[in-house]
């Protein structure tokens, strides 16, 4: 739920799923890494605002699990997503999770 509300609603709750096209998403990835970084305190002010390479791929694999179970097209299997540094573990979200996410992105009807 944090990644939806931090990240995904506030660049992409005008546009509906099925509207969304690969251009948009590769952007929104690329934006995110730039400067995607939410500044949570207000006293503390924030060196770098890139966002990690690994905060992009989970939000990517929300996406990409929401997509695949919403519309007919995903346009998030054509983004090229930043290289990780380090390998990690690849993981998914379980059952659960998901249904959480789709009741979620069902609920603000993206």
């Amino acid at each position: 739920m944090n990644y939806i509300n931090n990240y995904i609603i506030p660049e992409l709750e005008d546009i509906k799923l099925d509207k969304l096209t690969t251009v948009q998403i590769q952007k929104f990835y690329n934006d995110l890494q730039k400067n995607g970084r939410v500044q949570r305190y207000q006293h503390i002010q924030l060196k770098n605002k890139d966002l990690s390479v690994r905060v992009v791929h989970s939000i990517h694999t929300l996406l990409n699990n929401l997509a695949e179970r919403l519309i007919l097209v995903n346009p998030a299997r054509g983004c090229k997503l930043p290289i990780r540094a380090l390998l990690y573990r690849a993981w998914k979200y379980s059952k659960g999770k998901t249904r959480t996410v789709h009741s979620a992105a069902r609920e603000r009807k993206i």
